[in-house]
């Protein structure tokens, strides 16, 4: 992870953590998809936080633990299905629940994900509409 601080993804603006909102990691090293992604997240009423590659996702959940978490899967500097057992390691009491969004589609890279207790796979590109229901039910909301 980069320690330049414009390389830090921060929670985007107006995110809360009070009431019932359901908190999101995203992880996505394309800048612009993950923040396009975040801000239809965010309309939608979820507490949201962006990271750009594995390492700053490990480092995010430090900080605060979501609820559920959109990895892509060929990420920089840890891969996603790395970086989602390093998540967990870090919060073996917790919840949380993950979604590879990936552009692999294949039979091995599915099953990778399941090994790796991934909830779910959505190859790329991902209808927002399909994502945002498939967020809501495993969040149960």
């Amino acid at each position: 992870m980069s320690s330049n601080p414009s390389d830090q993804a921060p929670p985007l603006a107006g995110s809360s953590t009070q009431g019932n909102v359901s908190s999101i990691l995203i992880v996505e090293d394309s800048r612009t998809a993950a923040d396009l992604l975040g801000l239809f997240f965010e309309s939608h009423g979820f507490d949201v936080a962006i990271a750009y590659d594995g390492e700053q996702a490990v480092q995010s959940t430090m900080l605060r633990c979501p609820q559920l978490v959109i990895m892509d899967l060929g990420l920089p500097e840890l891969n996603g299905l790395h970086a989602s057992m390093e998540i967990r390691k870090h919060h073996p009491d917790q919840d949380i629940r993950f979604v590879a969004l990936s552009g692999y589609d294949d039979t091995d890279t599915v099953g990778k994900c399941l090994e790796y207790g991934f909830d779910s796979h959505v190859p790329k590109p991902a209808e927002p509409d399909q994502l945002l229901k498939l967020v809501r039910n495993l969040l149960n909301r």
